[in-house]
C-alpha cells in the first residue's frame, strides 16, 4: 500500500470513522520509520489548526494537481462586500485547503517527479535459497521464506523485511546500519552473521549470532537485548519477556550448515531439536531419561537416530518408527 491510503486512514481516524482494522494497518504504518510518524504529525496538526476542514477521503493526485495550477490563478476577492464570519470561513477554509494542496503536492513530487522506491519480493518455495542483496550481503533464506527489500538502499540504512526464517551475513557499512523487521521483532546490526526465526504459527522468535553483534527489539515494546557471537534471544509468550541465552551449539542454523551439534545437550532439549530439523515427531516414552546429556556433530538422520542409542547405558534405548514422520523411544538408562 502507498503513502496516500495511509493519509486516507488518517483522516477517517479525525472523522471518527475508522473501521478496528485500519486502526492496526494505520499504527503499523506510523511505527516503521520516524518519516511516517513525522508525515502523520503534520496531518493530524493541519486537522486542528483549520477546524476540522473536511477533504475527500479517496486521494486523486491528477485533481491535486490541477488545484495547485488553480490556486496559483486565484483572483483576489473584495473583502469589503463579504460579512466579517463568511470571510473568516473563507479565510481558515483557505488555509485549510492550502495546507492541503501543499500535501499533496509533497506526494505528488516524491511519488512523480521522483525516482520510486522499488521493492524486491523473493520467496524460497520448498528448497533454501542463497542471493546476495545490493549492499553485498549474503542472504541464505530457509524453505517456506519470504524477504522483501528495496532495489537500492537508501543513504542512511539497509531496511529488509522477513516472513519466515534466514541467515544474514551483512556487509559492514559504517553509518549505515542494516535492519531486519518481521511481524514481532526490529533486529539491528553493523555488520555480522545472524540467524532470525519468526514464523506466524510459532509461539516463539529466535535469533540467534554467529559473528559479531546485534540489538533484538520486540515490536511495540521497549524491550531489548544486545546480543553476541554464541547468544540467543528467545521470547517467552506465558511472562511477556524477552530473553538472552548462551548457546554454543546454535542449533538455530542447522538448517543452513546442514548440521545438529550437541555439547552435554540434555536429551529432551537435543530430541526437540532434531524434531524441528527434520520435521518429524518423536515421543519419548521413558520420561527418566530425559535429562540425560549427550554430544556429537552430525548432518544425516541415521547419524542422529544411532546416536540416541548410544545415549544410555545397560539398557539401549529402542527406536520404534511408526510411519516416514513420527518416532517413538523406549527404555534405556543414563550413563
Amino acid at each position: 500500500m502507498n503513502t496516500d491510503h495511509y493519509i486516507s486512514l488518517i483522516y477517517k481516524e479525525l472523522k471518527g470513522i475508522i473501521s478496528l482494522e485500519e486502526v492496526k494497518q494505520l499504527s503499523s504504518w506510523e511505527l516503521q520509520s520516524s518519516k511516517n510518524q513525522k508525515i502523520a504529525t503534520e496531518i493530524r496538526q493541519v486537522w486542528l489548526e483549520t477546524e476540522q476542514y473536511e477533504i475527500p477521503f479517496d486521494l486523486d493526485h491528477d485533481s491535486d494537481f490541477a488545484k495547485i495550477k488553480l490556486t496559483i490563478n486565484i483572483p483576489e476577492v473584495a473583502s469589503n462586500v463579504i460579512p466579517i464570519q463568511s470571510r473568516r470561513r473563507l479565510w481558515i477554509n483557505a488555509v485549510a485547503a492550502a495546507a492541503i494542496v501543499l500535501l499533496s503536492a509533497t506526494f505528488l513530487f516524491q511519488n512523480y517527479f521522483q525516482d520510486k522506491e522499488q521493492w524486491v519480493e523473493v520467496e524460497s518455495g520448498s528448497e533454501i535459497m542463497e542471493f546476495k542483496l545490493p549492499d553485498g550481503s549474503n542472504i541464505w533464506l530457509n524453505a517456506g521464506s519470504k524477504l522483501s527489500y528495496p532495489s537500492k538502499f537508501s543513504i542512511n540504512e539497509r531496511l529488509v523485511k522477513l516472513t519466515g526464517e534466514a541467515f544474514f551475513e551483512v556487509s559492514k557499512k559504517e553509518g549505515k546500519p542494516f535492519q531486519v523487521t518481521t511481524n514481532r521483532i526490529t533486529v539491528t546490526v553493523l555488520g555480522t552473521q545472524f540467524n532470525v526465526r519468526d514464523i506466524a504459527n510459532e509461539k516463539t522468535f529466535e535469533v540467534a549470532v554467529q559473528e559479531g553483534k546485534v540489538r533484538v527489539q520486540k515490536n511495540e515494546s521497549n524491550q531489548k537485548v544486545i546480543l553476541e557471537k554464541n547468544e540467543k534471544a528467545t521470547y517467552d509468550e506465558v511472562n511477556y519477556l524477552l530473553n538472552k541465552l548462551n548457546d554454543k551449539n546454535l542449533n538455530q542454523l542447522s538448517w543452513k550448515r546442514k548440521r545438529l551439534k550437541f555439547n552435554n545437550t540434555a536429551l529432551q532439549t537435543a530430541l526437540n531439536k532434531i524434531a524441528v530439523h527434520y520435521n518429524i515427531n518423536i515421543k519419548l516414552e521413558n520420561k527418566s531419561i530425559k535429562d540425560c546429556h549427550i554430544s556429537g556433530s552430525y548432518s544425516t538422520k541415521t547419524e542422529v537416530l544411532k546416536l540416541l542409542q548410544q545415549v544410555t547405558t545397560n539398557q539401549k534405548i529402542k527406536i520404534k518408527k511408526l510411519n516416514e514422520t513420527e518416532y517413538k523411544l523406549t527404555g534405556g538408562t543414563c550413563k
